[in-house]
Parts: structure tokens; C-alpha cells; sequence
């Protein structure tokens, strides 16, 4: 971005079972908090125990105002 914030945008192609449909954009940050790829890692691992391999991404928040450190992972399954 011009102003040096971070935008993020998230796309689905939904699967035909043949192949994906068109993109369409769900999610824009534009407007507000974004993410920020250099704070993230991404994983893999079976997150939610089905037998099949997931992505999860690892974020780091940084320190908070009560000095806490917070750290999410988001999982994609």
C-alpha cells in the first residue's frame, strides 16, 4: 500500500470436483488491523484429527499493553 500499511485479502476457488470455480474475494482488510506475513509460520500437521494433512499459520501479536506476549494459530483444515 501507498501509506505503508499491510493489506491482506483472502480468495476461495470452491472445488467442482472436476476443478475450482472463479475466484471470489471473501475477506478484505482494507480498513482495518492487517496481517502481517513476516509475523507469521506456517505449519502443517493433522489439526483436527481426520487422518489428513492441514495448513495452520503460527502469528505472532507481539507484547500487549499489559506487557503479555500473544501468540495464535489459525488452522486451515
Amino acid at each position: 500500500q501507498a501509506d505503508g500499511a499491510n493489506r491482506t485479502a483472502l480468495w476461495t476457488l470452491t472445488s467442482t470436483g472436476t476443478g475450482f470455480g472463479a475466484p471470489v474475494k471473501v475477506w478484505d482488510s482494507l480498513g482495518s488491523t492487517s496481517w502481517d506475513w513476516s509475523r507469521s509460520k506456517v505449519v502443517s500437521g493433522d489439526f483436527d484429527g481426520d487422518g489428513r494433512g492441514d495448513v495452520g499459520v503460527l502469528y505472532d501479536y507481539g507484547t500487549q499493553a499489559d506487557g503479555a506476549n500473544r501468540t495464535a494459530l489459525w488452522t486451515l483444515t
